[in-house]
């Protein structure tokens, strides 16, 4: 699914989630935005306690210090989102 920035999709996502263990979201572009920086830190804290959220894509090097900052994961590559999922509890440490 592609999400606008601003469009609350973030906030609809976490709503209707019915306890995730893992959401991964792939950020494409823009590189630093606002908008998009404050949808991370507000998703963050809309997951369930237990749910991690990975963030990975082309754009999400950007972002570091949002993703960080919600208590998220920075997901370099597809090896490293696999290696992430096999652990027990998703990743958590």
């Amino acid at each position: 699914m592609d999400f606008e920035a601003g469009s609350e999709a973030g906030s609809e996502v976490a709503r209707h989630a019915i306890g995730p263990r893992v959401v991964a979201l792939s950020i494409t572009f823009p590189p630093r935005d606002g908008v998009v920086s404050a949808e991370l830190a507000g998703l963050g804290r809309l997951l369930p306690a237990g749910s991690e959220l990975l963030v990975g894509g082309q754009g999400a090097g950007s972002y570091r210090d949002a993703i960080e900052g919600a208590g998220s994961w920075l997901i370099s590559g597809l090896g490293e989102l696999r290696q992430r999922l096999a652990e027990p509890g998703g990743g958590h440490e």
